[in-house]
């Protein structure tokens, strides 16, 4: 049997800066060659997208905006008081998401698909898979 994966996509409930990292690890794409894109009003980052050949996109991580509250770095528990915070706590994006395409799929052939799945169990997705 042949299996073609033309698209992933996976909803994550909160991701750090360190968590951004890792996932952008995981994909195999260096961090300078991602474009960033950003709110033309206020300049935040709210997405980064990579393509690969022809393609507009390959893979594209939705960030959004950060969270008001924070997470404990350790434990990944929300913190919704509205306290000072600990140094030990980070902040995060709230219902961030990624998203591969087809072509990513043609393009990486060293992605490593069960390293991304215990990622996105470690940070708490709601996924959608199309095959």
């Amino acid at each position: 049997m042949y299996i073609e994966n033309h698209q992933f996509k996976a909803t994550i409930r909160a991701l750090t800066e360190s968590d951004l990292d890792e996932l952008i690890a995981i994909l195999g794409i260096p961090r300078n060659l991602w474009q960033e894109k950003a709110n033309y009003k206020t300049g935040e980052i709210f997405g980064l997208q990579y393509a690969y050949g022809s393609a507009k996109q390959s893979v594209y991580i939705y960030t959004g905006k950060l969270s008001e509250y924070h997470m404990h770095s350790t434990t990944r528990d929300v913190c919704v008081d509205n306290q000072l915070i600990p140094s030990s706590y980070e902040p995060f994006h709230r219902e961030a998401y990624l998203l591969l395409h087809g072509s990513y799929f043609d393009y990486a052939p060293n992605f490593n698909l069960e390293k991304l799945l215990q990622f996105l169990t470690k940070v708490g997705t709601q996924r959608e898979n199309w095959i």
